[in-house]
């Protein structure tokens, strides 16, 4: 009897082990399949955008972006107070001093060499360990509705209570061309854009409520504070206040204006991507050469 009790005790031991161990495999795998990235991009022609939610308990302070074979990149946008590096192995650093909050989300914009392009991404948090990894393949946005197909069926109230728009670039001036994008409105609406109480634009949803469109601000509009405001059919509106800045001045033709460019580092490694910026002659050509460390030419670019 003791020698079966002895066994029996042993057997009951072997069964706990088997189901720790059991749990102990089940709770990993359970563990990492709850999504706290939620990612989703819409693309038209060579742009992408990329929109970020937290939806996880972390917060998520820097992401990477990279492509597949044979597609590059060729600049990128960033929401204020996020900074963006790109390495040599092609892959976009996004970083920022401000994490992102759980709820909170964070829109990133690309441009490529080829469209619809399935982009990898990877969020970390402040001590750059991986939160989550994945892919996002771009919807591509609907063309424009004809005015006759928008029917009593989605002719309901376009602006809801958590309807929000952007503008690019958020220091806009006068008579240049703005991008407007906007989410969670009613799907396939159509709306109007106002600069205060002037109509400058019209556009319409897709189907699950976003829009992107491009206008121009009218080049005899006053620079100052002013309301944009997107409203529905209803009489619906959502607006924010941004300053109009001036037309940047043009100096007359005759006066002898010194070429100056900055941006340009003292050494670039082969695939680095820069931007230039200067001042010149107005209307006049701008002609960039490269040169390696022997002084010697590798490519020459003119722009007018």
């Amino acid at each position: 009897m003791q020698h079966m009790s002895k066994a029996s005790t042993r057997g009951v031991f072997l069964s706990l082990i088997l189901l720790c161990l059991t749990v102990a495999i089940i709770v990993p795998i359970n563990a990492y399949a709850t999504e706290t990235i939620n990612a989703k991009s819409f693309s038209f022609e060579e742009t992408t955008i990329i929109e970020f939610t937290n939806s996880g308990k972390e917060d998520v302070n820097s992401f990477r972006i990279w492509l597949g074979n044979d597609i590059n990149f060729k600049s990128f946008k960033t929401e204020s107070g996020w900074i963006g590096q790109k390495t040599p192995q092609g892959v976009i650093i996004f970083t920022s001093s401000e994490s992102v909050k759980p709820g909170e989300s964070i829109k990133i914009g690309v441009k490529t060499d080829k469209i619809n392009p399935g982009i990898n991404w990877k969020a970390l948090d402040k001590n750059e360990k991986q939160i989550e990894i994945g892919k996002t393949i771009p919807k591509e946005l609907p063309k424009p509705i004809n005015n006759e197909k928008i029917t009593g069926e989605n002719s309901g109230n376009g602006i809801l209570s958590d309807s929000v728009f952007r503008i690019i670039p958020d220091k806009p001036s006068v008579g240049s061309t703005i991008r407007v994008t906007g989410d969670n409105f009613g799907a396939l609406q159509q709306f109007d854009f106002y600069i205060n109480t002037d109509k400058i634009g019209t556009f319409e949803t897709d189907g699950e409520g976003h829009f992107i469109s491009t206008v121009i601000i009218p080049k005899d509009q006053n620079a100052d504070r002013v309301d944009f405001s997107v409203k529905d059919k209803a009489g619906n509106e959502k607006k924010i206040s941004l300053r109009i800045m001036e037309t940047e001045t043009r100096k007359p033709a005759t006066e002898n204006i010194k070429l100056t460019i900055k941006g340009i580092p003292e050494v670039l490694h082969r695939g680095d991507f820069i931007e230039v910026s200067g001042t010149a002659q107005p209307n006049g050509g701008i002609t960039a050469s490269v040169k390696d460390i022997d002084e010697t030419i590798i490519n020459t670019r003119t722009a007018k």
